[in-house]
């Protein structure tokens, strides 16, 4: 009888077992599904909007895989270099044309991310600049901070806002692999002041929208 008791606890006890171990397993596995999906989908932010005097625009940012991403620069109207620490190219500002708007997109690489963006773009004769010529960046229209770990960051802005020759002043807090927090410009011509700050000067006609064909 007691053989019988025994091979009886030894059954129970295996199934309690099985159904643990069937328990673990499952949650494991919805917890690789939740984080396959987050891997392939990306993290992107709503788009907000904000307003300005000229009227609303459009903020977006995002956390991509700059490794799978792929490069737009062929598409855009142009790209340019966002320097760091007036040494490291910490990834590119590109600016497109959608036909309603002009976009704007800030990109780090895998070494650095965005916390706060500032720009200008609008008649180069208002630049806000000090007494010295150095750009005044906390008067730039359009600015924004950012969450942590973005590496992309979109303005869309309307054409009807922006004068048909243009300049525009890019400049980003970004923050290294080591924590390190730096100013970053987008590359271009320096202002007339003693910093290393940069803008472009551009013309609309130079950046028609892509048609369909």
């Amino acid at each position: 009888m007691s053989n019988y008791y025994t091979i009886y606890l030894d059954f129970v006890l295996n199934l309690r077992v099985t159904y643990l171990l069937l328990c673990i397993m499952k949650t494991r596995i919805i917890y690789l599904m939740m984080i396959f999906a987050s891997m392939f989908f990306g993290c992107e932010k709503e788009a907000e909007i904000l307003e300005n005097e000229n009227g609303q625009y459009t903020v977006s940012e995002a956390i991509i895989d700059s490794t799978n991403s792929s490069n737009s620069d062929q598409d855009s109207c142009y790209t340019i270099d966002l320097i760091a620490a007036q040494h490291f190219v910490a990834g590119n500002v590109s600016v497109d044309n959608d036909g309603e708007n002009l976009v704007i997109t800030f990109t780090t690489n895998d070494d650095w991310t965005i916390n706060a963006t500032h720009l200008y773009i609008g008649a180069c004769e208002d630049i806000p600049l000090t007494g010295s010529g150095n750009p005044k960046i906390g008067n730039f229209e359009y600015h924004s901070n950012h969450s942590d770990g973005t590496n992309q960051v979109v303005y869309t802005i309307s054409l009807e806002d922006i004068p048909e020759v243009y300049c525009l002043a890019a400049h980003a807090e970004v923050i290294s692999s080591s924590g390190v927090g730096e100013t970053a410009w987008g590359a271009g011509d320096d202002f007339s002041g003693n910093s290393w700050a940069m803008f472009i000067e551009d013309s609309l006609t130079n950046c028609n929208s892509i048609q369909p064909e």
